[in-house]
């Protein structure tokens, strides 16, 4: 079992973390059926400390664990036919070929690059938090994604250089390295196969620099070299990104409707009784966002899926103010926590939900690891040993949100034993 600091925690190497070990699992797709949802969620009450995750990429957590039950974990995952993904990471909407909205289908790209990596091995050369994204657009797209890697369809058949399409000329695909769309180099637009053959090609040139390197180390020469033109920074405009709760509209008719878990976490009863609503074939994706989405969902059934969520727990509005939080397990789940964080969470929305849902996402952090640091713009509320430290990142700190944090953090302290 992998144990390092800074390594990304997986099925078959769990991290360690102050609740135990967390083990991270990635169906194949995104997918699960309900009984595979329930299925999990038992299993995680049995094996762990009850507590499932929905990270902000879209992946699940297991948490509380020990060697032996980690191991059985697994086991469990394979008697209910999951199958985890391997190799190198990467992501694509989880409505991806569904949504209306969206330019392109990515999942044939994304096949492609997959295959093309697992042929040359480079996912054993590649360091474990190298990851691509393949963007086919729509409302839940990838813009804000940190990847190594990242391309995004866009309408239209421009092509810098010599390459371009006959049937498929409707869509190419630009292509970013090193960042989000709005901070990572661009090299311009690709016919599909140029656009598999460059992913490649920069991902090699990234294995090349061991394990450690990430697509931006790589020099504009050496990108310039690799893929055959003059790379320049990147000027896209963030977007911020959409929330996977809501309803999003599916080709050849109906809806997907998506729900969020309050501050990234569920509890395994929780989340298996949700289950049961869905039903056993029913389709569930996991979303990034820590949303989970229902597709294929008709009128007369979408008001008692959103009934059931809300009861349980879930956050099924979209503008839920509990969406503006990023939260780690906290105490008492986590022995490294100093504060009490979801308990805050809680408070923070229930006495002044107004200071939340602008430009920057409030971070409470139960220790200095960040657990759950997110990647736009945040006011961070952290504990530390014998007290608390308020910072910001990218924004400023509203008065009356530094007033608030203060106050609730000192008061978790007086009341302490």
């Amino acid at each position: 079992m992998s144990l390092r600091r800074g390594a990304c925690p997986s099925l078959s190497a769990p991290m360690q973390t102050g609740d135990g070990l967390l083990a991270r699992l990635n169906p194949v797709g995104g997918h699960l059926s309900g009984r595979q949802l329930a299925g999990l969620a038992r299993a995680a009450e049995r094996l762990g400390n009850g507590i499932l995750e929905i990270t902000a990429r879209g992946s699940l957590q297991v948490r509380g664990l020990t060697e032996e039950s980690a191991v059985a974990l697994g086991v469990a995952v394979e008697a209910l036919g999951i199958k985890v993904r391997s190799g190198l990471p990467i992501d694509i909407s989880p409505l991806a070929g569904l949504e209306v909205s969206g330019v392109a289908d990515p999942r044939g790209l994304a096949r492609e690059i997959w295959a093309r990596c697992e042929s040359l091995g480079l996912s054993q050369r590649l360091g474990p938090k190298v990851s691509v994204t393949v963007d086919g657009g729509g409302v839940l797209g990838l813009r804000e994604m940190l990847a190594d890697v990242k391309l995004e369809a866009v309408a239209g058949a421009e092509v810098s250089g010599e390459a371009a399409f006959s049937e498929e000329s409707a869509v190419t695909w630009l292509l970013r390295v090193g960042g989000t769309s709005a901070t990572a180099r661009e090299l311009g637009r690709f016919a599909q196969a140029d656009a598999v053959d460059t992913a490649v090609r920069i991902l090699e040139a990234v294995a090349e620099r061991g394990v450690e390197a990430r697509a931006r180390d790589l020099s504009d020469a050496v990108l310039a070299k690799v893929a055959g033109r003059e790379p320049v920074p990147g000027v896209v405009p963030m977007e911020p990104m959409h929330s996977p709760v809501g309803r999003f509209a599916l080709v050849g008719g109906g809806w997907a409707r998506g729900f969020a878990l309050a501050y990234g976490q569920i509890e395994g009863g929780a989340l298996s009784a949700f289950a049961e609503v869905l039903g056993e074939e029913r389709d569930v994706c996991l979303a990034r966002g820590r949303g989970l989405i229902v597709p294929g969902v008709w009128e007369h059934e979408d008001s008692a899926l959103f009934t059931a969520a809300e009861r349980l727990g879930l956050i099924a509005k979209p503008g839920d103010p509990r969406l503006s939080i990023a939260v780690c397990a906290g105490k008492p789940a986590c022995a490294s926590a100093h504060l009490a964080t979801r308990h805050l969470a809680d408070r923070i929305v229930a006495s002044r939900p107004d200071l939340l849902g602008g430009d920057y996402q409030l971070h409470l952090s139960g220790c200095g690891k960040q657990c759950a640091r997110p990647s736009r713009a945040s006011v961070t509320l952290m504990g530390v040993e014998g007290g608390f430290e308020i910072s910001a990142d990218g924004t400023a700190i509203p008065s009356d949100l530094k007033a608030l944090l203060s106050e609730l953090a000192e008061e978790q302290f007086r009341q302490r034993p």
